[in-house]
């Protein structure tokens, strides 16, 4: 294990985490793990007295758990634990890559429905500030005609009262203004005016609408998202419980009293030849009180 996952720790270096598959590290590490389990050697063949040495300690060389194998159960004595917990993984990332895709999918459609949103709202704020651009034209034309008037009328008072001087330089400021202003051109921004605001209406009812169903829309495809995520989901616990409950009944069945490996290296063994002895010990004390 410790030689797998030191290997696995250098691909990483070379490579980023990205490049390696999950399938390929997680029976590369369900691989090493059977292979501690086991029990056997892996390196150069045992020895026959050696074999017989470590079987005479309560250690198992021969798998009898089944960890390594890769055929179905031939004799009742020996497990599969191996086979049931390779299924089991296998069963992990069934469906995976179809759901991804599918995500993946559903992911894509909802980015081109919020750019689409993103366009209607854009399409609503060109009619505002077109409607705004006309209304401070016609506010600037209004303003400038006004203007034209107020010189013309103090025009003829100044002429009425015969002041030449002020006459002059009235007339002055009144061609600086020159023929741009004039009633029509007032008109026309008004006309103009009142079209844009025509314009940002029929813009603002299309982008409403359009933002109306692409809400309805949005919403439709997340509930589909977290809809399939969710069957999926759930449809893939209950597989995975239903071969983990067969692996564990597997490993359960394997790992019983008097087996020959157990995880406290061999203190059951001494525990189970000083029993009845501890338990003598304890009678004879009890008689003899």
């Amino acid at each position: 294990v410790s030689t797998f996952c030191q290997q696995e720790h250098n691909d990483q270096n070379e490579s980023s985490f990205s490049n390696v598959e999950m399938d390929h590290t997680r029976n590369g590490f369900l691989s090493a793990l059977a292979l501690l389990f086991s029990g056997t050697c892996t390196h150069r063949q045992i020895e026959p007295i050696h074999e017989e040495m470590l079987s005479c300690l309560g250690i198992d060389v021969h798998d009898s758990d089944g960890w390594l194998k890769s055929t179905e159960r031939t004799n009742p004595a020996v497990g599969i634990c191996g086979i049931v917990t390779r299924k089991y993984q296998d069963v992990r990332g069934r469906g995976t890559e179809g759901l991804l895709e599918s995500l993946s999918k559903k992911l894509n459609d909802y980015n081109v429905i919020i750019r689409e949103m993103e366009n209607f709202i854009w399409m609503r704020r060109v009619g505002n500030h077109l409607e705004q651009h006309f209304s401070r034209l016609r506010a600037d034309a209004l303003a400038d005609w006004e203007q034209k008037t107020d010189i013309t009328t103090a025009i003829n008072i100044a002429t009425k009262k015969r002041l030449t001087l002020l006459v002059r330089e009235l007339k002055d400021k009144l061609d600086s203004i020159g023929s741009r202003v004039s009633y029509s051109s007032v008109k026309m921004a008004k006309e103009r005016h009142l079209g844009s605001k025509a314009i940002k209406g029929a813009l603002e009812s299309l982008a409403n609408r359009r933002l109306h169903r692409l809400k309805e829309s949005s919403t439709k495809n997340t509930l589909s998202l977290i809809n399939e995520w969710a069957l999926s989901e759930e449809s893939t616990a209950k597989i995975e419980t239903k071969y983990l409950s067969e692996a564990i009944t597997e490993v359960e069945r394997n790992v019983r009293r008097d087996d020959r490996i157990r995880a406290d290296g061999g203190a059951h063994l001494f525990a189970s030849s000083m029993s009845p002895v501890i338990m003598g010990r304890k009678r004879s004390a009890g008689q003899s009180r």
